[in-house]
């Protein structure tokens, strides 16, 4: 759990190196507030054990702060699965999960025995 700053509110993000594919993964709800409606949105369908979910996302050059850091999402998603699941997530966690796109152009270094992160631009 990192904690970071979306449009001025405060948010733990739930940092996943595996999602090489999203900025920050979701609720619908967030990704409505946070995507401009005038960017076109791309779907696909992932597939999870032979079954296909819905993944929706938009390019986003939204500014968060993580940490100290000011960095772009670069890409906002929602998936179509779990919806329950997601938003009780999202109210205990705030904003979603964070992939590793805004971090193509940083590096991130955590410290789980201190409890504390660096990032590197």
């Amino acid at each position: 759990m990192l904690p970071a700053t979306i449009r001025g509110s405060d948010v733990q993000v739930f940092y996943d190196s595996g999602c090489s594919a999203f900025g920050l993964l979701t609720s619908k709800y967030h990704y409505d507030r946070l995507t401009d409606q005038n960017e076109k949105e791309v779907a696909w369908g992932a597939n999870r054990r032979g079954e296909s979910i819905p993944i929706h996302h938009k390019p986003s050059n939204l500014q968060f702060e993580l940490g100290p850091t000011k960095l772009a999402l670069k890409r906002i998603s929602y998936a179509e699965m779990y919806n329950f699941l997601q938003v009780t997530i999202g109210r205990v966690i705030g904003g979603g999960f964070l992939g590793n796109k805004p971090l193509t152009e940083s590096t991130l270094i955590i410290d789980t025995k201190s409890e504390e992160f660096l990032i590197v631009k």
